[in-house]
């Protein structure tokens, strides 16, 4: 994504509500937007604390993408210590304002006891079905919308995509945080999961699993590890990662097809 000079400075609305929240005038910076429509900003307090501002981007927001559920479930979840604590929110202005959570790290630099600490998170994740759910022909729908019917080959692959998620096996319904990656992991001295907006109640917790194949590195053996994957046999997981992580390689595509005709509309 490639901001304009108008959008890589806060608007004047935000600041202006970001210096009522603070009672100060903080300077906030610009960090790096790859990977997402929306703009971060980081500024520090006179106290020295450090404050991320992430402004959504509402006129386009990508099909899944939920403000409203996002919150709804850092409300639900605020008694976790791996949940991002929120500062501000402002829903008409699209704010969502966090304490700094930590350093990020490329997943080949993790310690096992690093992908420890994230196993024991994920697991955590899993066992809990808060009242936020996502909808997956909800989600798929949106994109075949957003297409079109002229678009007869995203529509194609729009539709593989959907049949890959349903063909999966049921391993049970749970919360599922739907974009597990290393820019989503912060470190400091806890581990915090950040970026709630995909995240849901849904009954496809092989996405979270594949996600941990494909982005983190993960092995059979420490997918093994999960309660809901411990008594499948290994022949049976390893078809069902295969198809979890196609899954996750054609949402992608689609996903940057959409953001392609955003840009370009």
């Amino acid at each position: 994504m490639i901001l304009t000079a108008n959008e890589s400075v806060m608007s004047v609305q935000v600041h202006n509500a970001l210096n009522q929240h603070f009672n100060d005038r903080l300077d906030w910076q610009l960090l790096s937007t790859q990977g997402t429509s929306h703009r971060i900003f980081c500024a520090r307090d006179s106290q020295g604390h450090i404050w991320v501002a992430r402004i959504n981007a509402y006129q386009h927001p990508a099909p899944g993408i939920s403000f409203n559920r996002e919150l709804n479930l850092l409300e639900q979840l605020s008694c976790c210590s791996w949940i991002p604590t929120v500062e501000f929110v402002d829903q008409v202005l699209g704010v969502l304002v966090t304490p700094w959570a930590g350093e990020v790290y490329p997943p080949d630099s993790y310690s096992e006891s690093m992908q420890a600490e994230i196993s024991k998170l994920v697991s955590k994740l899993h066992r809990l079905s808060p009242s936020a759910t996502m909808s997956y022909a909800e989600l798929f729908d949106q994109y075949r919308c957003a297409f079109g019917e002229s678009e007869t080959g995203l529509q194609q692959l729009v539709d593989d995509t959907e049949r890959l998620l349903v063909e999966l096996p049921d391993i049970g319904e749970c919360l599922v945080h739907h974009d597990l990656h290393s820019a989503n992991l912060c470190w400091s001295d806890k581990l915090t999961l950040i970026d709630w907006e995909y995240a849901g109640v849904g009954n496809n917790p092989w996405i979270d699993y594949a996600s941990l194949a494909r982005d983190l590195g993960f092995s059979l053996k420490q997918l093994k590890a999960f309660p809901r994957l411990a008594e499948l046999p290994d022949a049976e997981i390893s078809v069902a990662l295969a198809q979890a992580i196609e899954f996750l390689d054609q949402l992608d595509q689609i996903w940057s097809h959409y953001r392609a005709t955003f840009e370009t509309a």
